[in-house]
């Protein structure tokens, strides 16, 4: 398992949007999803799983949409002793971020759910489209530094 670029590059995982709402609802917004995973402590089958989502992070994007929404979430997992690293592999990033996410979803309609513009959910994700985004970002910026050398 390699550990992730730690870079502070966001990954748009897309605009969020509700054909029933109109734009500016508590509904809609810019989606930004940034993640990294890293091994914890000296056992090789413990890791600490980062997830960061924001909403309307720019300026831009707040004035089009009610909220600004940044959550931060720490995940630490654990595998059994003798689960091979490739299965380890398959489903670190994959599970442990769709496990964060979930929480990420429930706390943010929690949060806003009596406020003044309504519950904001945070929508589905699809984990494996941000994983590889993350990656082949992160090709790009060694590329980059190589040709710079």
């Amino acid at each position: 398992m390699r550990e992730s670029d730690t870079s502070d590059q966001k990954l748009t995982a897309g605009t969020l949007g509700n054909r029933d709402h109109e734009a500016g609802s508590a509904t809609s917004g810019a989606l930004n999803i940034d993640f990294d995973i890293k091994r914890s402590g000296d056992d090789p089958l413990d890791f600490m799983v980062t997830l960061v989502v924001d909403v309307n992070h720019d300026d831009k994007a707040f004035e089009r949409g009610d909220y600004r929404i940044h959550v931060k979430l720490s995940g630490f997992f654990s595998f059994t002793e003798g689960t091979d690293e490739a299965m380890i592999n398959a489903m670190i990033a994959q599970n442990g971020l769709s496990m964060l996410y979930g929480v990420a979803r429930g706390t943010v309609a929690d949060a806003t759910a009596t406020s003044w513009h309504g519950k904001f959910v945070l929508p589905g994700v699809n984990f494996i489209e941000v994983i590889k985004q993350k990656a082949e970002a992160g090709k790009k910026r060694k590329k980059v530094v190589r040709k710079g050398k």
